[in-house]
């Protein structure tokens, strides 16, 4: 039993059967295990992209109203020109099972870039390029089966959820056709400028907080830090943040995720 359930209302609201031999009541669930004076208890360590999931849509909202700018830099395309890419896909034929895809979307444009670019899949969690079969570089059909699968399973690595990727063990990644990931790679290759120079991908930082007598570490991965510095590349008035979502729109979750990124890398740079 959860111990913020109260047993005694169960009784009262629901028709209780005890499927237990014994004829007794069901027990009463043990005390949590710490003093309820002590109030909430800090995660160890906390995600960027985790931390939204705990403030309400309305709170979220006022928040970015209140102390944030966010600037439409280009109005959306039109509808003939969007990328339909599929963000749900069938995993298990037999029993119609289907999986959410859509960061795993993103995930794989940033990689395409990356290895376009500067020939390294750091953004699927491959410490260099070298690891990619050059036969895949010559095939774009495998390519994309590759690189769908390296994301899903970096995916799976980093938030520890496995159903996913246990899954789709036996599909065949092939749900992006070769011809959108190469005009989605150049839509945000257009967006950089100079993309070849100044790129890092999948940046980690990190930060301990101490708040009330506890610590906690937050964390983050951005997908991009792009610095347009021409002498020093420490120069953080020169750095860009990219998060590449590939949704149909955006919410103030990226907004704020963006911000914590920012925040967690103009730390560790002392501004």
């Amino acid at each position: 039993m959860m111990p913020c359930v109260s047993l005694d209302s169960l009784y009262d609201t629901a028709k209780i059967v005890n499927l237990t031999k014994r004829r007794t009541k069901i027990p009463h669930p043990d005390l949590s295990g710490r003093l309820i004076e002590l109030g909430l208890t800090l995660p160890k360590s906390c995600g960027a992209r985790e931390i939204t999931r705990y403030v309400q849509g309305d709170a979220l909202d006022k928040l970015v109203e209140r102390h944030l700018r966010v600037d439409r830099l280009a109005p959306p395309l039109p509808r003939h020109e969007h990328i339909n890419i599929r963000n749900v896909v069938l995993s298990d034929p037999k029993r119609g099972f289907y999986e959410s895809v859509s960061d795993i979307n993103g995930l794989v444009i940033a990689a395409a870039l990356e290895l376009e670019t500067v020939g390294t899949s750091r953004s699927l969690g491959q410490s260099s390029g070298g690891e990619v079969d050059e036969t895949l570089l010559k095939c774009p059909e495998k390519l994309v089966a590759w690189l769908c699968r390296k994301a899903c399973e970096y995916e799976a690595s980093l938030s520890g959820y496995l159903p996913r990727v246990i899954q789709m063990k036996d599909h065949k990644y092939d749900w992006i056709k070769p011809g959108d990931l190469i005009l989605a790679r150049r839509r945000l290759d257009s967006e950089l400028v100079d993309s070849a120079q100044g790129l890092n991908f999948e940046v980690e930082m990190q930060q301990q907080f101490y708040i009330d007598g506890q610590e906690t570490q937050l964390c983050g991965r951005a997908d991009i830090v792009h610095n347009t510095a021409t002498k020093s590349k420490d120069d953080m008035d020169n750095v860009i943040i990219w998060e590449i979502k590939f949704v149909s729109s955006l919410s103030n979750e990226y907004v704020i995720h963006t911000c914590v990124y920012a925040y967690l890398l103009g730390s560790e740079s002392g501004k």
